[in-house]
């Protein structure tokens, strides 16, 4: 990589970008890839033009069995589909159905990255994403609930209608739990202010249950009625908890700022997210007092972010590892440059000197 950025360096980017794409290509490369996965972030600060030109070689190690490297590459790409969302929408239905669960993981989470800054530009990809609520691995399932918990903070009423609708079609009851918990996380989203905009979400769910009420039997009308009453009995009491909520809100807004202000700079980042963890595990500590029916469920969850945060810390102690070699090897070179420079001025001295001395000799 340090002959890559050279050639950045001297403005030679074409050539680097062949470079690169070249290695790439290559079997049995992982040293070179490990090493590039680690420089990814500094390319993209630095030369975001050679990172949009590379991105369709790069999206194809999401699905890596490392999962360091697989973490530490999505984090990386998260400046990029920020940005850009129509870097990576091309490229969803192909890794969202691709039989490697840890390239539908790493979709997920990109997707992720661009709902919460363009979520009009994402919003089409709601049918696929709401399919793998009922994916076989269940960290895949998690990252499919992540992905629509961040959507449902911009299209809440989308989001309710198409995972309503798509219980139409499974009776798994882990699917129907996972659908049950993204709809109640959407529901807390501070859209619940008055009593006329209850009403709507109630009518929304009704008349998707009436499409279908001629070919359900009457005791499965009784089970979803009794669900709308439920779910009216939820939204009663989370008026209550109204005020509380909205002091939630605001302190998670804050942080997000936070984040965004300081993403290039990769020690605040580490504290930013540790403390927007910390945040989400108090929310799935109440909900696990309120659910003790899917205690294991939610223990599994906690468990596997556990392990995330873990990686990221290694990820990100390891980057500034990295830099700061970069930095120490950097100024040596500064260093070398200067004793050169100061070295041949010494010797053009002694030689404007010598030469004062044969003219005064002659």
């Amino acid at each position: 990589m340090e002959e890559i950025f050279s050639l950045l360096t001297q403005q030679r980017t074409q050539e680097a970008t062949n470079r690169i794409l070249q290695r790439l290509s290559e079997q049995n490369n992982n040293e070179f890839i490990e090493n590039f996965i680690h420089s990814l972030n500094r390319l993209t600060n630095e030369y975001i033009t050679v990172s949009k030109a590379i991105y369709p070689s790069v999206l194809k190690l999401i699905g890596i069995e490392n999962d360091m490297l697989r973490y530490s590459l999505v984090l990386s790409l998260k400046i990029l589909v920020e940005q850009d969302p129509s870097l990576i929408i091309p490229y969803s239905k192909e890794y969202l159905t691709s039989p490697n669960a840890n390239s539908r993981e790493g979709m997920l989470q990109l997707l992720s990255f661009a709902a919460n800054a363009h979520p009009n530009e994402i919003k089409p990809l709601l049918d696929m994403v709401v399919g793998l609520l009922a994916d076989p691995m269940d960290f895949v399932q998690n990252k499919a609930m992540e992905f629509l918990n961040t959507l449902g903070k911009h299209c809440k009423l989308e989001v309710e209608e198409k995972i309503l609708e798509f219980l139409k079609s499974t009776s798994d009851e882990k699917t129907h739990q996972n659908a049950e918990k993204v709809l109640k996380e959407i529901v807390n989203i501070k859209d619940l202010e008055s009593e006329a905009m209850d009403k709507k979400h109630l009518e929304i769910q009704k008349k998707v249950l009436d499409k279908k009420e001629q070919d359900i039997t009457q005791e499965e009308v009784k089970l979803k009625q009794e669900e709308i009453k439920k779910r009216e009995e939820e939204v009663a009491h989370q008026k209550e908890r109204k005020e509380q909520e909205e002091i939630y809100t605001q302190k998670k807004k804050e942080l997000e700022k936070k984040e965004e202000a300081l993403r290039e700079r990769e020690l605040e980042l580490k504290i930013a997210r540790i403390l927007v963890e910390e945040k989400e595990k108090d929310v799935q500590e109440e909900i696990i007092k309120q659910k003790a029916d899917i205690l294991e469920q939610e223990l599994e969850i906690n468990r596997k972010r556990a392990e995330l945060q873990k990686a990221e810390k290694e990820i990100e102690l390891k980057i500034l590892e990295e830099k700061k070699r970069t930095m120490v090897h950097n100024e040596d070179k500064r260093t070398e440059k200067r004793l050169n420079i100061i070295n041949k001025d010494l010797e053009d001295d002694k030689e404007e000197e010598y030469e004062k001395i044969e003219t005064n000799s002659n």
